[in-house]
């Protein structure tokens, strides 16, 4: 998957797949300063409802999570906020 961005060049991509790429970018500082607490968080919870521990379901809901809430955060009109997830 990752090498999938280095083959497909970024012009050819249709705009809005172009905005959704750059929107993740701008929080991937705050998904990666925040993705153990909730990875943490959520493995407990994730094992009592699924009693699966560690699957790809889990590492993208963790990412989803984690996307949200530095959304949520960056949307607080302070300047030190949003210098927490951008």
């Amino acid at each position: 998957m990752f090498l999938g961005f280095y083959i497909i060049p970024f012009e050819k991509l249709p705009e809005i797949i172009k905005k959704c790429i750059k929107w993740v970018a701008m929080y991937t500082m705050g998904i990666y300063f925040m993705h153990w607490i909730v990875g943490k968080c959520m493995n407990v919870v994730w094992m009592k409802c699924f009693g699966v521990e560690k699957s790809l379901i889990e590492t993208f809901a963790i990412f989803i999570v984690c996307l949200i809430a530095c959304f949520i955060v960056d949307k607080i009109p302070l300047k030190f906020t949003k210098m927490l997830v951008k």
